[in-house]
């Protein structure tokens, strides 16, 4: 797994969860790692359910030294998205206080909701993630995400938004 597709389980997190305000992270963050859904598809998530194991929780065989790594490398990977989704969530009031400054012309609940969670995920990145990530590679990772993701317009308008963000704040 790619930081980026760690980035694409994250967004597809988000979304879910935007769609249920009181859904469980845990539940939406497992619907969200198949990989093959598309982010409508995590909706279908269920709030009340136990969560399914993120990957590689359970290993019946014993692995290879090059498997191990893969896997090892591979949780390190979901702990990054987990991480992103609810570093996210929990700084989500001041993310989007900021974001309505940012978008002046448009306030949150008119932006696509995909446009909205990648914004507040890469802000989430870029102000308060542990990673330090440069805040040129997420504001590439965000519009490269846009692109499959979102409208025609969307890959502008991150690029915009996240570009005045850090021109204002260095």
């Amino acid at each position: 797994m790619s930081r980026r597709s760690a980035r694409e389980i994250a967004l597809k997190t988000l979304f879910a969860l935007d769609f249920a305000s009181n859904g469980d992270v845990e539940n939406a963050f497992a619907a969200g790692q198949e990989t093959d859904k598309e982010p409508l598809d995590v909706l279908n998530f269920a709030g009340d359910e136990e969560p399914a194991l993120i990957d590689g929780q359970a290993q019946d065989k014993e692995m290879s030294p090059e498997e191990k790594a893969k896997e090892e490398e591979h949780q390190r990977e979901l702990a990054f998205s987990h991480s992103l989704v609810t570093g996210t969530k929990e700084k989500q009031a001041e993310i989007d206080e900021e974001l309505s400054k940012l978008s002046k012309d448009w306030k949150l609940d008119r932006m696509s909701t995909i446009d909205r969670n990648l914004l507040r995920m890469s802000v989430y990145e870029i102000r308060y993630g542990e990673e330090k990530t440069p805040a040129s590679i997420v504001i590439n990772e965000a519009v490269e995400l846009a692109k499959i993701y979102g409208t025609d317009e969307s890959a502008g308008f991150i690029n915009g938004i996240l570009g005045t963000l850090v021109r204002n704040n260095g």
